[in-house]
């Protein structure tokens, strides 16, 4: 795209602006709509498998873990953390894949 001002050639951040950084000409940029898209309703079914399955290894982690306390509190209290642990990675896997799926459908 070029500046209807002065002719140069718009780089990125010019057109995002709206103003041409060689001559100072404002002008009106159509790039703006593409940021209002709204990902409210930007499921993915992998994502949600993801998610759902990370909720799933938490609360057996978290079952397993206090069962095993009363036998080895070492032993539980690391299936505690390892599920938590699990627990944070898939819930950011699954958001992860969310945010690639919104960016696909720019």
């Amino acid at each position: 795209m070029n500046c209807p001002n002065c002719g140069a050639e718009l780089n990125n951040d010019e057109k995002s602006a709206g103003v041409c950084f060689t001559c100072k000409a404002k002008f009106n940029n159509n790039t703006n709509s593409t940021l209002n898209y709204d990902i409210s309703d930007s499921n993915t079914t992998i994502g949600n498998a993801v998610k759902v399955s990370g909720i799933v290894c938490f609360i057996a982690g978290i079952i397993l873990g206090v069962v095993s306390l009363f036998q080895s509190p070492f032993v539980g209290f690391a299936y505690i953390m390892a599920s938590i642990f699990l627990f944070i990675m898939l819930l950011g896997f699954s958001e992860i894949i969310r945010l690639l799926y919104v960016i696909s459908k720019k």
